[in-house]
C-alpha cells in the first residue's frame, strides 16, 4: 500500500526521446520544464529524470503538446517516445533499460495515400501498484505533424506524495495589476537570493524547498544542500544575472491558480563556463490575498 512505500529510494521515472521536434509537457498544467522553452531537437535528444515532484496523491492530468519539424537528413526520423514507471531500487534504471513501465507510447508522422502527412501513435499501458495510466487521448491540433498538437494521460498515484497547496488558491487573471504585482514579488525575491546567504535563501525558499524534498522522501536541509547550493549556496561559482523583467509578460498555469513571469528573470550565470540557470518559481495567491512561492 502507499503507507508502506518510502519516497526515499521511489521514483515515477520518465524516458523521453524526441528527434527533429519540440514538446511542452505539463501536469495538472503545470510545465515540467522552462514555460518559455518546450524541449526541442533537431537530431535526437534522449534524457531521463525523476517527477516525483510534479504528481499529488490521487488522479493527475499530464499533458504533451508536440509538433514536428521535417528534416533534410533522410535518416533522421521525426517521433517523440515516453516511458513512465514507477521504480523502487537502491538506484535508478539507464535510459532504455528494461523496467515495469505504466505508459509507453510513440508518436510520430506517418504519410497517408494521398501524399500527405498525419501522426500516428503507438501506445501501451499497464499498471503498478504505485501507479496507473490510462489511454492517451488527443484533445487538440489538426492532427498534422508540423501544428501544435496536444496528448492527454491520465495517471493515478498511490504514493505518499505532498499536496498541492496551491490547488486551493485564488484564480487570478493575467491583468497589469496581477503583472506589475507579480514583478515586485520576483524582484523582493531576487535582492534575498543574490545575497547567496544559506539561511536567507532557504528561509524565502521554504514551501519550494519543502514540497520538493518530501516528493523525493528528503528532509528540506539535504534537499537544499544537494540541489540549490551548488547555484544559490555562497561557494558556488554561480553569480546572480542583474534583474530585470522586461521582455517578461504574466502567464497563468494551474488552470489559472498560478502566475510567472516569462521568461523568469531569476537567472544566475556562471563565471567560468558562462551558461544560465534559471529557478523557475511560480507564485499562487491564498484566500487572504497573499502572494505564496511554489516551484
Amino acid at each position: 500500500m502507499a503507507g508502506e512505500i518510502t519516497l526515499s529510494n521511489t521514483a515515477i521515472l520518465m524516458d523521453l526521446s524526441i528527434t527533429s521536434g519540440a514538446v511542452d509537457i505539463r501536469v495538472e498544467d503545470v510545465p515540467l520544464f522552462d514555460p518559455a522553452a518546450p524541449i526541442s531537437a533537431s537530431q535526437t535528444l534522449d534524457t531521463q529524470f525523476s517527477i516525483n515532484q510534479a504528481f499529488h496523491p490521487g488522479e493527475n492530468t499530464m499533458t504533451f503538446r508536440v509538433r514536428f519539424t521535417p528534416s533534410s537528413d533522410p535518416v533522421v526520423n521525426p517521433s517523440l517516445n515516453v516511458a513512465i514507471g514507477a521504480y523502487t531500487g537502491a538506484s535508478w534504471p539507464s535510459i532504455g533499460e528494461s523496467r515495469p513501465l505504466v505508459s509507453d507510447f510513440k508518436i510520430r508522422p506517418a504519410s497517408t495515400p494521398d501524399g500527405g502527412h498525419l501522426l500516428e501513435v503507438k501506445e501501451h499501458h499497464s499498471e503498478q501498484e504505485a501507479l496507473r495510466a490510462g489511454e492517451l487521448v488527443h484533445i487538440s491540433g489538426d492532427g498534422t505533424p508540423a501544428s501544435w498538437n496536444t496528448y492527454r494521460l491520465i495517471f493515478k498515484v498511490d504514493l505518499p506524495l505532498p499536496e498541492f497547496a496551491w490547488q486551493q488558491g485564488q484564480s487570478l487573471s493575467a491583468t497589469p495589476d496581477t503583472e506589475q504585482s507579480l514583478a515586485a514579488e520576483y524582484q523582493r525575491l531576487f535582492h534575498v537570493l543574490a545575497q547567496k546567504d544559506r539561511e536567507l535563501y532557504r528561509q524565502a525558499l521554504w514551501p519550494f524547498l519543502r514540497n520538493m524534498a518530501a516528493a523525493q522522501g528528503l528532509d528540506t536541509e539535504s534537499y537544499a544542500a544537494m540541489s540549490l547550493d551548488p547555484v544559490l549556496g555562497p561557494e558556488s561559482d554561480y553569480d546572480p544575472v542583474p534583474y530585470s523583467a522586461a521582455g517578461s509578460h504574466v502567464e497563468l498555469f494551474g488552470e489559472g491558480r498560478l502566475a510567472a513571469l516569462v521568461p523568469i528573470p531569476l537567472k544566475f550565470r556562471h563565471r567560468e563556463w558562462d551558461d544560465e540557470a534559471t529557478l523557475f518559481i511560480y507564485f499562487w495567491k491564498d484566500q487572504t490575498g497573499q502572494w505564496q512561492i511554489i516551484h
